[in-house]
Formats: C-alpha cells, structure tokens, sequence
C-alpha cells in the first residue's frame, strides 16, 4: 500500500483500492492510521456521541484498566481530542485484589503515553465486607472524582458499553424493576459521561484489532458464578441469533423507558412540591386517588430526601397503607407515620438557644423566627394599647419588669408544665398537645419560651399567666413569631 501523507489517516478496506482518507481534525498528531471500514463508522458513531457529551473545551478524566473497553475509548478520545479542544487524563485504579492488574494498568499508561496523555496510577483499598465488586465500583468512582477535582477537569469518561447496557437491563428485570431499572445505563449522571454505551463489544474488539491497541482480559469476566458471565454464555448469544442487532435494539427500549420515567418523576415532583407539610411531612389528603406511578414515585422522592432507602418492599407497604388511618411502616430501622393526615418520618433532636432581648432565635427545624423586642410606655397602658400587642397566635407580651432570669426558645422537656393564661391550676405541656390533637412528630420540636422553669408561651398555642401586663407596665416584651405555621396546615 502506498505511503500516505502524515497529517491524515488511512483506511484500508480489505481491497486493492486505495485507502480512503479521513479528515485531518480526526487525529489531533501526525500518524499514519489504516482502518477498515467498520472501524471508520465506529469513529463517525463516537464523534456524533462525543460532541453531545463533551463540549468543546472539556476537561477528560477518563477511566482505564487496560480492558478493551477503556483502551478504546482513550485511543478515541485522543482522536477526537483536536475537533473538540480536549484535555485528556488517563487515570488507572488499582483495587488491589488482583494481582495481575498492575501490568494490565501499564498497557493502558503504554497507550496513554503513546497519544501524549499523562497517566496516573491510584491504589485504592476495597473494603472486604459485604458486595465486593459494589464496594470496588464505590472506591473507584470515588477516586476518579478525587483526581477530577485534584487537576481541575470537568468530565470523568467512562467505558460502558452497549453489551453492558443489556446486560444491566437483563439482569434488572430478572430481578423485579420499574422503568428506572429498565431504564439501564444512563448516558450521562452528573460529570460521568459514558461515550461508547452506543457501541457493542464486537466493535470494540474490531476496533482494539484495526487499531493494534494491546489489551488484558479480566480473568473474573470468565467467572461462571457471576451473573454476567451466565448472561454473555448462555443469553446473549440466542439474543443474537433472535436479532443480530440486539444492543441497539434494546438501546431503543432503555431511551424510551427513561424518557417516560422521566416525565413520571417530573410530575411526581410538582406533586411532591405542592404537598410538603412541617419537618417534611407530606400532605396525604387525596394521594390515593392519584395515578399509582405518580405516587410510587413521590414516595421514593419523599424517602430518598430523608435518606432512607426506598427499596420495593417499603414503598409497596407504604402504598398499600395510603388509604388506612394511623398507619406506621419501618424502612430500613425508621418509623414512618401516618397522622393529622400527614406522614411523618424521624426522630428529632431537641434544643435550646438563648433569646436575647432584643433579638431572634430561628427554630431550624421547623423555619420559624422567634423575635423579642421592648416597647417602653410614659404612662399607664390602657386596653386600647395592649390590644395590637397580644395578637391570636402570632404575638404576647409581658411585663418585662417581671421576669429576672434569662429567657429561652426551646423544645419540650418531661414534666413541663403551663399556667395558661386567664385560667386556674396548671396544665402539662404534653397534655396540652394532646387536647389541641398537635402531631406527636410536631411535640418534640415545639418551640417552647421559658424564663428559667417558667413556660411563658407555647408559641402560637397558649400564653403563661406569667408577668402579664397591668397599669403599672413601663416596660412591654413582645415576643413574636414569623414562618410558616406548622399548626395552621395540619
């Protein structure tokens, strides 16, 4: 074959024609490259990809084992890398479980110093307990985003495959999904980006072949007790047979699942929006009526916000009891409630904070501010005068004059009680709760203002008879109470 010039590549079709000439912008240094045909349609396919998935500027982190996989991928990001304005990281994770993957990681630095690529090689330790290949792909994608954000880059490339995507969606619906899991293998989640997942293995390997890129195989790939390995020897082989274009077909079917899951989430979340209540509680008032893919999926939304798994098991208890009142399901060790027509979830921690005079305390879990001010008078008050300071709910006032200890916002504790004002005898906190029907998830966060043992106000609910203002006031406290009031929406 004729030599040929050595800013453009050259593709060798198997024939005695000459060789065809790809675009210069293809290679980013000057070599001579033969491909077959089908190699050149693999390079036009990823560049289409390429230029979806990484603006031009992009800052690459790409993942390598020197598995096929990912040396086809770097040795295409590196082709593509001059077009797009690309700056490229090869960086190889060593799990320290094999003891061969030290030299499968110098074949994937030979190639990376062979297109000009600096190569970085991390040493990470998985832990042994539990899913050991989970654990590893968690170390992993912690390390490349450790080293993402060490040189600066913006995107981690990674080599998932089209034959991977099947296979993940196999395995997902053998073992019970929604359209999440039927969904597959996202294209894109964050800054990981998966430019080959449109790309089967055989043309990978054609591509590792046409390219002479030296590979390993991962001896575990071949593990008969792995569920990938039964798939790829006994499934994936009929499926061809059924369809020899079967990845793309079922590239087809996860696009379309994740569109609609999608669209269910979005609506999910407008609806989740709507019904947030205090300490993220949802309102429950006609969900059962909703459509059941809407509400699994405001549940999930619901649960992972709280940072509880919402497994199958737990959302299917959990709508199955949407329509009972004063239900309570466990997930994963917490309680969830149903009351006052909401749900409810956790426990919460109590509190206390000093309220300086003038000044504010904000009630973090509930988003509310309590602010104290002093209002100094000439002469006796009269009604008229105290009226705008002793609104319903949202405002008392004392004598300030009357209270010498220190005053503070906090919740509830064992045996509080309250002298309510313009009533006789005392009455406990948590009785008072009751008869006024507050959530019990509500109780142990209630803001309580007290002036040493005294409860002066159970905010919005009931004002002490402590200090309260006569004639002889010269000095009015107002204390007042701004945000969202948890006992209006209940």
């Amino acid at each position: 074959m004729p030599s040929i010039a050595v800013d453009r590549l050259a593709i060798h079709n198997g024939s005695a024609s000459p060789p065809f000439l790809l675009p210069k912008r293809w290679t980013n240094r000057c070599l001579t490259v033969y491909l077959t045909a089908m190699a050149v349609e693999l390079v036009e396919r990823f560049m289409q990809v390429a230029r979806r998935l990484l603006p031009p500027g992009s800052r690459v982190v790409t993942g390598t084992s020197g598995g096929p996989d990912s040396q086809v991928l770097l040795d295409l990001l590196c082709m593509a890398r001059q077009e797009l304005s690309l700056e490229i990281w090869a960086c190889g994770i060593d799990h320290g479980l094999r003891a061969e993957a030290g030299e499968e990681l110098d074949l994937a630095r030979a190639l990376a110093q062979s297109h000009g690529i600096p190569f970085e090689r991390i040493r990470i330790s998985v832990e042994k307990q539990g899913n050991l290949l989970a654990n590893a792909r968690r170390g992993r994608y912690r390390a490349l985003s450790e080293f993402l954000l060490r040189v600066g880059a913006d995107r981690i490339a990674v080599a998932h495959t089209a034959t991977d995507q099947v296979e993940s969606i196999l395995l997902n619906i053998t073992r019970g999904c929604s359209l999440r899991g039927a969904g597959g293998i996202p294209w894109q989640r964050g800054h990981i980006v998966r430019p080959l997942l449109g790309v089967s293995r055989t043309d990978i390997l054609t591509h590792a072949q046409d390219r002479h890129l030296a590979f390993a195989s991962d001896p575990s790939n071949r593990d008969p007790k792995r569920a990938r390995t039964k798939l790829r020897s006994q499934v994936l082989d009929v499926l061809r047979q059924l369809n020899p274009q079967f990845e793309e077909s079922f590239g087809r079917f996860a696009a379309l699942a994740r569109r609609d899951d999608l669209f269910l989430n979005e609506l999910a979340t407008e609806e989740l929006r709507c019904r947030k209540g205090p300490l993220g509680s949802i309102n429950m008032a006609g969900l059962s009526e909703k459509p059941a893919p809407v509400v699994s999926r405001l549940l999930r939304q619901w649960l992972e916000s709280k940072g509880l798994k919402a497994s199958p098991k737990a959302l299917g208890k959990l709508e199955s009891a949407l329509c009972q009142p004063g239900f309570a399901v466990s997930t994963g060790g917490t309680q969830i409630i149903s009351e006052r027509g909401y749900l409810w979830t956790g426990t919460y921690a109590g509190y206390h904070h000093k309220l300086n005079v003038p000044g504010e305390v904000r009630v973090q879990a509930l988003d509310l501010l309590i602010a104290a001010k002093v209002v100094t008078t000439d002469g006796p008050l009269t009604a008229p005068d105290v009226g705008p300071l002793f609104q319903q709910d949202t405002s008392v006032a004392f004598d300030m004059d009357r209270l010498h200890l220190g005053i503070e916002v906090r919740s509830k504790r064992a045996g509080d009680q309250i002298r309510p004002y313009g009533l006789k005898g005392h009455t406990k906190v948590g009785d008072l709760f009751t008869d006024l029907k507050i959530p019990k998830s509500l109780r142990a966060v209630w803001p309580l203002v007290t002036c040493g043992e005294d409860v002066l106000w159970v905010t919005g609910l009931r004002r002490g008879d402590s200090a309260p203002i006569t004639k002889d006031t010269r000095r009015v406290l107002t204390l007042h109470v701004l945000g969202e009031i948890p006992w209006r929406t209940c």
